[in-house]
């Protein structure tokens, strides 16, 4: 036996025992605090779960923990699953891909892109989805490691599952998710929130990246190729490593778009659990859902088409306008006030609505008939459009709930916003979920904050929310729950 056989062999020793060693002179990886807490986690607990903001690389450390997993313990499976097929191959698959196309080290088996294969049949790592349960089956093996990544959309019967075979030998259960749409009661909520709960949390906001503490990244230099056991380990400061987490200009900039006191930053930058306020009108919850149903390939886009229109005033506003079929939206167009042209601005507009909706005359257009908006929707009637006028101060339709237009739609549009397919851009999300409820008035009806107060809290005008709300509110029905039938 060689030398570095020998060397190899004390090596694989330490790789079991020290995952984080592991991922350092084998992969060649830096590593951070938060990293190496997941990972010796993984290795020293049973169940770990993390709750994670945006941006903290928690998806790359279940990559490393696979890989770990499969190559350091003998007849090892590992267990990952998504809620969509697109979240497994795109995010920790494509991460484990990477890893292992750029090892220090041969790793056991070929990697595929969503299982990596080995001469053993019942040693290997596999991905599915929970929206595909036929790959759920055949999991036992006397080391087992089950990763759920973005654990917050897990249906009950895989939770299930896995606690059903969390019953002898090596069994890891590693939940991961960020928390921007983690709904009370489901099984990642109680996790955080049960004093009982036996899984070991660990929680990481943007704050904690090294790159706003100041803290140094680990790593392992090999000083001789053909002798592992030869190398020595460093620190490297956060300014010379090129890492792709949270930083101070990240968390500055998520400030001014959200506002620190809004569920998308207290979710996104300090990876708290939160899905709505007192006074929110929109869960969080729910505009994630609505972003799922835009991944779904299968998603209903039967029904009829409609465009909803919020004309700019100028300054810093934006025209917006979206389109749908059914429940499902199927473009957006937005017009900056500054791209406007002198002359004619209300000409201008009409004729990109217009192009919009390819000039189609039978679809319903609903315009902010409010201020200048109402300049457009004259424009179009003569050119004989189907616009529908809506005032946003004018009574509502149920004067018993609402007193006006614009509460009528946040509150009706918005409470079955998780049946909607649309894939929000950051802005959109922000405007629907930070817009607030105000006290009931003096005839105890639901009253949205106005958009005077909304900026006053340090937001642009919600532009792109009220044209979305405004493309799937139904002014001639708002008095019965049917609002949503496809007409």
């Amino acid at each position: 036996m060689t030398d570095t056989q020998i060397a190899m062999q004390s090596i694989a020793k330490q790789y079991q025992d020290r995952p984080v060693f592991f991922v350092e002179h084998a992969l060649g990886h830096y590593t951070w605090s938060k990293q190496r807490e997941i990972l010796n986690s993984i290795r020293d607990n049973e169940r770990t779960a993390v709750r994670a903001c945006h941006g903290v690389s928690k998806t790359f450390t279940a990559a490393e923990a696979t890989t770990w997993f499969l190559n350091s313990f003998d007849n090892s499976k590992v267990i990952t699953t998504a809620p969509t097929f697109p979240q497994v191959k795109m995010l920790l698959w494509a991460e484990i891909n990477a890893i292992y196309s750029t090892s220090r080290i041969k790793l056991e088996g070929e990697c595929l892109s969503t299982e990596i294969k080995t001469d053993i049949g019942d040693h290997y790592a596999i991905g599915f989805s929970t929206d595909k349960p036929a790959r759920a089956e055949g999991w036992h093996a006397p080391a087992i490691l089950f990763i759920f990544d973005e654990a917050k959309g897990m249906p009950q019967w895989m939770w299930d599952s896995v606690r059903g075979l969390m019953t002898g030998g090596l069994c890891r259960w590693l939940s991961i998710s960020t928390t921007d749409g983690v709904q009370v009661g489901e099984n990642f909520h109680s996790i955080f929130n049960d004093p009982k709960s036996d899984w070991n949390r660990i929680h990481i906001a943007a704050y904690d990246s090294p790159y706003v503490t100041g803290e140094k990244f680990h790593k392992i230099n090999m000083l001789d190729l053909s002798r592992p056991d030869i190398f020595e380990q460093v620190e490297v400061e956060s300014s010379k490593v090129m890492f792709q987490i949270a930083s101070p200009k990240y968390i500055d900039q998520c400030s001014k778009d959200w506002g620190k006191d809004s569920v998308l930053y207290l979710t996104k930058v300090e990876g708290k659990i939160v899905d709505a306020g007192a006074d929110t009108i929109i869960k969080l919850s729910q505009v994630m859902k609505m972003i799922d149903n835009s991944r779904q390939e299968s998603f209903n886009d039967e029904g009829q088409e409609e465009a909803g229109v919020d004309v700019a005033r100028g300054g810093t506003d934006d025209t917006v306008m979206f389109r749908r079929k059914g429940l499902k939206v199927m473009d957006k167009s937005i017009i900056a006030s500054p791209q406007l042209p002198e002359k004619e601005k209300l000409y201008y507009i009409s004729e990109k609505v217009e192009q919009f909706i390819g000039h189609d005359k039978k679809i319903r257009v609903k315009i902010d008939d409010t201020g200048v908006g109402g300049g457009v929707t004259d424009i179009m009637h003569r050119h004989g459009y189907n616009t529908v006028p809506i005032n946003f101060r004018a009574v509502a339709n149920d004067q018993d709930k609402y007193p006006d237009t614009i509460s009528e739609m946040w509150f009706e549009v918005g409470r079955t916003i998780g049946e909607i397919s649309c894939d929000a851009s950051s802005r959109l999300q922000a405007e629907l979920v930070n817009r607030k409820e105000k006290p009931l008035d003096k005839k105890g009806r639901r009253v949205v904050e106005s958009k005077k107060d909304y900026k006053a809290r340090g937001f642009r005008s919600p532009d792109e929310a009220d044209a979305f709300l405004l493309t799937f509110y139904n002014p001639n029905s708002m008095k019965t729950p049917k609002m949503w039938r496809i007409q």
